[in-house]
């Protein structure tokens, strides 16, 4: 998504009994997830940018004004802001048609106007057979597409999803993504999505800020982000193990454990620096004893947990120094080497499937 409109939305605040200090930019026309564990403090950017609350200090801009700072805010109604939430939240009463332009008809335009614009909005977002309908005639993932289109409807400035799809079945969310990543690609809104899907993110971001016990702790373009994660948590949201060192000539040493791998050109390490190693669960082999010919990357590692999943089955390990990574292996080669938390095997993965990158 592209915009020629400069601004987009800054926080730069502090919500001190939120525990929350954050700096962040979400650009004007693009699509930024914001993701983080419970707690992080997404639910409290949402609420600083909608103007529920207001920052004790620091200050929140959408497209250079000021809407709210320690002593002022511009009320909720006065901003060009629309906010989708988890449940759809239709009025019961209305027609799906009235629904949406419900909010069109709230900032001036007159019925015919409103209804217009609702009718353009609900064929867009694939749910103009709706149209006459009541909400409680809709399944849930209907009236989700509906509410979709009364947040759109009014042509927001900002557009803030607080994880729209999940509250709608996997089939679903797939058909509701598919249709929402269309509508967005034809908007100049800032879009804030908060997430805790990674298909959302890949499928629907431009970009991603990662925010931790109310502070940032990573923010780019959602390959990078993703696929060079910092932190346990991005690691967990892109699927991948993460493990932390400090570089040497070969590699890194997480701890007693030497790690070889290929070196990120755009993001390399000094030795003596801290540095980082990322590879897939499927990557990682394991051993009853350590074989012959093995590659260079070779731990003595200790099972912690146990994960079935379908066909596969998530073992979780931890090395001589605490840290902890994932392998997937089939059931039958589970069964085979006995796996059971406390056990004690041999974890190998080639160095061509690990990335090495500077923190």
């Amino acid at each position: 998504m592209a915009s020629d409109r400069i601004g987009g939305v800054v926080v730069s605040a502090t919500v001190e009994a939120r525990h929350f200090g954050a700096d962040m930019t979400f650009p004007a026309g693009q699509v930024t997830a914001l993701v983080g564990p419970n707690g992080s403090g997404k639910s409290t950017t949402l609420a600083l940018v909608s103007g529920e609350i207001r920052p004790d200090a620091g200050e929140v801009t959408i497209d250079g004004r000021v809407v709210a700072d320690a002593t002022t805010s511009v009320p909720p109604h006065c901003r060009t802001t629309a906010l989708l939430q988890q449940r759809p939240l239709l009025f019961p009463h209305l027609s799906v048609l009235d629904n949406v332009a419900f909010g069109v008809r709230a900032r001036g335009a007159g019925r015919r106007a409103a209804r217009d614009r609702a009718a353009c909005e609900l064929a867009a977002m694939g749910a103009a057979e709706f149209a006459d309908r009541r909400p409680h005639a809709l399944s849930g993932g209907e009236q989700q597409r509906v509410s979709l289109a009364r947040a759109l409807a009014t042509d927001p400035t900002v557009v803030l999803f607080d994880e729209p799809l999940a509250s709608v079945d996997v089939a679903t969310a797939a058909s509701l993504r598919q249709v929402l990543a269309s509508r967005l690609s034809t908007s100049d809104a800032t879009v804030v999505l908060v997430t805790h899907d990674p298909l959302d993110v890949w499928a629907l971001a431009d970009r991603v800020v990662c925010l931790e016990q109310g502070r940032v702790t990573a923010s780019g373009e959602v390959a990078d982000v993703l696929g060079r994660p910092r932190t346990g948590f991005l690691a967990d949201l892109s699927g991948v193990n993460l493990l932390r060192g400090i570089a040497d000539v070969d590699g890194l040493s997480a701890g007693r454990d030497p790690v070889v791998g290929l070196w990120d050109p755009s993001r390399p390490a000094e030795p003596g620096h801290a540095a980082l190693a990322a590879f897939e669960p499927s990557a990682v082999a394991l051993f009853a004893t350590a074989p012959q010919g093995s590659p260079r990357n070779t731990w003595p590692v200790t099972v912690v947990g146990i994960d079935p999943r379908g066909p596969t089955v998530r073992v979780h390990l931890r090395l001589a120094d605490d840290q902890t990574f994932a392998a997937d292996l089939t059931a039958q080669g589970t069964a085979a080497l006995a796996v059971r938390p406390g056990a004690r095997l041999i974890a190998q993965v080639k160095a061509t499937q690990v990335t090495l990158y500077g923190r």
